[in-house]
């Protein structure tokens, strides 16, 4: 992924897959696991959304996406940390 200017920003997931499916990520070598649930208590499948924590990116990031089992991802989107704090 590339951002348009230089700073820190954080990455929002959207994916689909059955409750309690993880989603691992990997931020230019740094890794985060994701889990597709609400209130820790899901029992259906559904769309689920995630920010992973803040990065410094200067020009572009590498985005490694991996999955133990089904999982569709949605989206990948960047931004600033202060934007969901509107």
């Amino acid at each position: 992924l590339a951002a348009l200017e230089p700073g820190h920003y954080e990455l929002e997931i959207g994916w689909l897959a059955d409750p309690q499916a993880e989603l691992l990520v990997s931020i230019n070598g740094a890794r985060t696991a994701l889990t597709g649930a609400r209130d820790g208590t899901a029992t259906g499948g559904g769309c689920f959304s995630a920010r992973t924590q803040s990065s410094e990116v200067t020009k572009r990031m590498t985005v490694r996406l991996d999955a133990p089992g089904d999982v569709i991802v949605d989206y990948l989107s960047l931004g600033r940390p202060e934007a969901k704090k509107r």
